[in-house]
């Protein structure tokens, strides 16, 4: 590819901001300019990377080693494992929390298996409320962009619950 001019203004400072349409990689060179108009060589080249699209989380994949059923895809009481993939490698560990209307978040500790997978527990215990967890993601990429979109598995439902008699009829009485 041929080179392109970015400006026919000089730069006062010591910084350019330079802002492309696409996303990629981009390659510099630069000269400078004395106030009496000499202009100097080339410098070596450099490159930079342009990024704006914020991370999101592909998907969640829950597994227990607890009841759940596959019919309903209701989950009961066990320990579920939470894996997080990534649309892209993140900066650090993203924040996850789970939350259910009526109670308090549950924030759920994450640790990196990969560069865009992590994992993380979630307990359930036969006491817990029972209904629709709703996972609420935070990851920020190596650019500084802030993602908070869950493409898939943004939901957990619980029933902690068994059932209970609500009638005993014993024949004969």
């Amino acid at each position: 590819a041929e080179a392109e001019r970015i400006t026919d203004t000089p730069a006062t400072g010591q910084s350019y901001d330079d802002l492309p349409d696409q996303e990629g990689t981009y390659f510099y060179r630069m000269t400078s300019v004395t106030s009496d108009g000499t202009q100097s060589d080339m410098t070596a080249e450099k490159s930079a990377v342009s990024d704006a699209v914020p991370p999101e989380v592909s998907q969640i994949i829950f597994q227990t080693d607890g009841v759940y059923d596959s019919d309903s895809q209701v989950y009961g009481p066990g320990t579920i494992t939470l894996r997080l993939i990534m649309s892209e490698a993140l900066a650090a560990v993203p924040f996850l929390s789970m939350n259910m209307e009526g109670d308090n978040p549950v924030q759920v500790t994450l640790t990196k298996v990969d560069e865009t997978e992590y994992s993380g527990t979630l307990i359930i215990l036969p006491e817990s409320i029972s209904g629709t967890f709703f996972a609420v993601f935070s990851g920020r990429d190596a650019a500084g962009n802030t993602g908070t979109v869950i493409q898939e598995g943004a939901t957990l439902d619980i029933d902690a619950v068994g059932p209970s008699v609500t009638l005993l009829d014993i024949s004969p009485a």
